[in-house]
């Protein structure tokens, strides 16, 4: 597949950029999650992720965490991969609907062990 400008208006935003960079993530991101753009701290800490890095986040309510969250399986997928996530929540109701909430925007598949 040819990545020059004269790329086809019907392949995918994300595919105009190389594989695993930052920009290939933002414009996966922006496509896979229905938003015209990402926060920065969005950004840049889905792209620390999706590199394997640790990653402590303290972001107001609001602002994308869950988006960080789901970026490495949101790319292990647009990569045709396998991957796995695992999120804490403080209390069964939370959990419950942040699964929902993940499961309705991000992917298409969500287990739920309980």
């Amino acid at each position: 597949m040819s990545t020059s400008s004269s790329t086809s208006p019907s392949i995918l935003g994300y595919a105009r950029h190389k594989v695993n960079t930052r920009e290939w993530l933002d414009a996966l991101l922006c496509e896979k999650c229905n938003v015209p753009s990402l926060y920065e701290p969005q950004s840049r800490h889905s792209f620390d992720l999706v590199q394997n890095k640790d990653l402590f986040l303290r972001i107001t309510t609001g602002h994308g965490k869950t988006l960080i969250l789901m970026s490495p399986l949101i790319a292990a997928q647009a990569r045709f991969e396998e991957g796995i996530g695992i999120m804490t929540a403080p209390t069964k109701a939370l959990c419950d609907q942040e699964v929902k909430n993940i499961h309705d925007t991000y992917v298409n598949l969500v287990l739920t062990l309980r």
